[in-house]
């Protein structure tokens, strides 16, 4: 077909990509591939569209970077989003929002990748700045908290994985992302727990007990998530391992 231009408005450029993917079934290979050959043509277009170091080309660097790790093309994705947030470092404020947002998309695709001595002091390094500049209860700290209680968790980090787990969980409140907090937060309660001794098997058994009283408070709610979640817990055992079931962005 006649080759891409690369609108120069951020929101147009957005707007044109998501059009293309809800056009598409990423699901079947031929369509996931479409969609990545898609965002390398834009990727091109940019370069050729933008100056070298600017803040936009930075922005549309982070936007179809972030574009290839759902795709799940990684290690291309590592590559554009470590450009991104050098010339965001380079052009702004290393908390400015922008350049958050470029670091927080780069670790989750490192946690992907099982990069975690990268994604781990990237998470460390959010969080720090997020509490500072926002507090502990705003939504994007609290997904801070996940987010770095999961690789803590899988860098098998269990007792340094607990307390920000708890934390997030508790900010959660009904996000669909609790379902991930909780089965996180309770692989690393059986990890960090002897299940021999009664007092640690309480704090397990609590901990199980406060997840399905969640559970129960959404199903009144008549939210089919929790009915799946709910069933989920009820087949597994106190001693049973099971993985993270997510990162959320």
């Amino acid at each position: 077909g006649a080759p891409l231009v690369l609108p120069l408005s951020e929101e147009v450029g957005a707007a044109l990509i998501e059009t293309y993917i809800r056009s598409l079934e990423p699901t079947k290979p031929g369509d996931t591939a479409r969609v990545v050959a898609l965002t390398r043509e834009m990727i091109a277009a940019a370069r050729d569209a933008l100056p070298k170091e600017s803040i936009e080309l930075a922005d549309r660097l982070t936007q179809l970077g972030d574009g290839l790790r759902a795709l799940n093309v990684l290690d291309e994705a590592e590559l554009l989003l470590r450009e991104a947030l050098t010339l965001s470092e380079k052009l702004r404020a290393t908390d400015h929002p922008k350049t958050l947002q470029t670091k927080n998309c780069l670790a989750v695709t490192c946690y992907w990748l099982k990069k975690l001595d990268k994604s781990v002091p990237m998470f460390e390094e959010l969080l720090k700045v997020r509490v500072a500049s926002l507090g502990r209860q705003h939504p994007d700290t609290v997904m801070n908290l996940l987010n770095l209680g999961i690789n803590y968790a899988d860098s098998g980090r269990n007792e340094e994985a607990i307390p920000l787990l708890e934390e997030a969980r508790q900010g959660l409140k009904t996000d669909p992302s609790k379902g991930s907090v909780n089965a996180v937060l309770l692989e690393s309660y059986r990890k960090v727990h002897d299940l021999k001794n009664p007092r640690d098997k309480a704090r397990v058994v609590a901990l199980l007990t406060a997840i399905f009283a969640d559970v129960r408070r959404q199903l009144a709610q008549r939210s089919l998530a929790p009915a799946t979640e709910l069933a989920q817990l009820g087949q597994t055992p106190v001693d049973d391992t099971r993985a993270p079931l997510c990162l959320q962005r």
